[in-house]
C-alpha cells in the first residue's frame, strides 16, 4: 500500500510479478536516536509501461536436441538507503576555519602578483598602488655628517671644564687688578 504512484495489489503481481524500490532516507543528528523515512515505489510501471512486471526465461536442456523453457515471475525488490548524519567537531570547525583564513591571505597576494604583474594594465595599478616620492638620499648623507659632527657626551663635559677653567682665570685676573 505505501507503493507510488499506485499501490501494489497481490492479484496483479502475483501473475506478473513486479520491481520494487524500498528506499530508507535519514536526516538526523548523530547523538540522537534516528528513525528514517521509508518510500516504496514501483520500477516496472514508470520504466516499462508495456512490459508491467517482473519476469525472465532460462533454458533446461534435457539432452541434445531437446530442452525446457523456464519462465519465471515474481517480486524484485531493491533496497537503497540514503541520508544525512550531522555532529558538529571542534576540531574540524578549527581546522576549517583555519584553512580559510589561510587562504585569505594567499588570494590577496595573488591577486595582488596578477595586478601588478600580468594584467595588461599593471602600470597602471602599480602607480597606484606605490607612491614616488623624491630621492632623498643626498639629505640622508648630510644627516649622517651632522650626526658624525656631533659632540658626544664626554666631549662636551671636556668642553664644558675647559670654559669653566677659562672663567676661573678671569675671575682671579679681574680680583688682581683692584
Amino acid at each position: 500500500m505505501m507503493c507510488e504512484p499506485l499501490p501494489v495489489r497481490y492479484e496483479e503481481v502475483a501473475e506478473l510479478g513486479a520491481i520494487i524500490e524500498v528506499q530508507f532516507i535519514w536526516e538526523c543528528n548523530v547523538k540522537d536516536k534516528c528513525h528514517p523515512t521509508v518510500q516504496a515505489r514501483r520500477l516496472d510501471t514508470t520504466f516499462e509501461p508495456d512490459d508491467i512486471g517482473f519476469g525472465f526465461s532460462y533454458p533446461e536442456y534435457i539432452d541434445d536436441v531437446s530442452r525446457y523453457r523456464n519462465e519465471v515471475r515474481g517480486v524484485r525488490i531493491f533496497f537503497r538507503t540514503t541520508g544525512i548524519g550531522k555532529k558538529v567537531s571542534v576540531a574540524a570547525t578549527i581546522n576549517k576555519a583555519s584553512l580559510g583564513a589561510a587562504l585569505f591571505a594567499i588570494g590577496n597576494i595573488f591577486a595582488d602578483l596578477l595586478m601588478t604583474r600580468v594584467f595588461a594594465l599593471k602600470r597602471k595599478y602599480n602607480a597606484r598602488k606605490y607612491e614616488t616620492t623624491a630621492d632623498f638620499s643626498e639629505y640622508m648623507e648630510g644627516l649622517e655628517i651632522k650626526k658624525s659632527q656631533q659632540a658626544k657626551p664626554d666631549q662636551i663635559n671636556e668642553d664644558e671644564r675647559f670654559v669653566q677653567q677659562k672663567e676661573l682665570a678671569w675671575m682671579h685676573a679681574l680680583e688682581e687688578q683692584d
